[in-house]
């Protein structure tokens, strides 16, 4: 009788353990929270992270996929660019990037930071410098003598001239290295001629151009003798 009793005891206590055991096994994924994936920031194989923008402006797109939510700033808060967002959530993403215009002399950059949790990826934009050609004086006047006479420009471009084809005989470049540092070197011939001259010279670079306006003044009228000895009568007033 007492084993009996023993065993069904046994058997109650192992029914009971078997059960909590089954309540605790559960198949079911826990689902990971989203920040606690493993972040990954993917970009086309063809992308360029160092994308440069002409002094115009305009508006680029990047296009990534990310595993997480994620966000997008601009460093250093430029004011120059703005995006169309700021950061999203898991998956296949866009983000437009709009460039100002550049009037400035210089070129600059801003770099936009991609973040997703623990990972990131820049990517640094460059906009090209507007375009200077300044001359300091766009008028040279020259004595009968002609001589060297120098242009200075100021200019973040490359700069060639041109002489005007019909003053070719009497005005010409110096040096022609000269422009690398932005002075430029001409020489005029001597006018021998009574009459005034001018000339021009061009500058261009990069769709830009400035004239220069040369002029020249004419030697002085001469008196020239053949004889030794001249009469000149009283109500003459030409020699005989």
């Amino acid at each position: 009788m007492n084993i009996i009793r023993f065993f069904i005891a046994f058997l109650s206590l192992f029914i009971v353990v078997f059960s909590s055991c089954s309540d605790n096994t559960d198949n079911t994924p826990v689902k990971v929270p989203d920040q606690e994936k493993q972040a990954s920031i993917v970009f086309s194989d063809d992308f360029n992270d160092t994308p440069v923008i002409s002094s115009e402006g305009g508006i680029m797109e990047l296009v990534f996929k990310t595993t997480a939510s994620w966000s997008v700033t601009v460093r250093d808060a430029q004011t120059w660019v703005q995006l169309s967002v700021g950061g999203g959530e898991a998956g296949e993403n866009s983000v437009r990037v709009i460039v100002d215009r550049n009037e400035e002399y210089t070129e600059r950059n801003a770099v936009i930071d991609i973040k997703c949790g623990e990972v990131s990826r820049s990517i640094t934009l460059t906009q090209k410098q507007k375009d200077a050609l300044i001359v300091e004086s766009g008028k040279i006047e020259l004595g009968a003598d002609g001589g060297i006479f120098s242009v200075t420009i100021k200019s973040n471009i490359e700069v060639s001239y041109e002489i005007q084809e019909e003053a070719s005989s009497w005005l010409f470049a110096v040096d022609a290295r000269s422009l690398e540092s932005k002075t430029l070197m001409f020489q005029a011939s001597a006018n021998e001629q009574t009459e005034k001259r001018q000339a021009t010279i061009i500058l261009k670079g990069n769709g830009l151009s400035e004239t220069i306006y040369v002029y020249q003044e004419g030697s002085l009228p001469s008196l020239v003798l053949t004889q030794k000895k001249y009469i000149v009568g009283r109500k003459k007033k030409h020699l005989l």
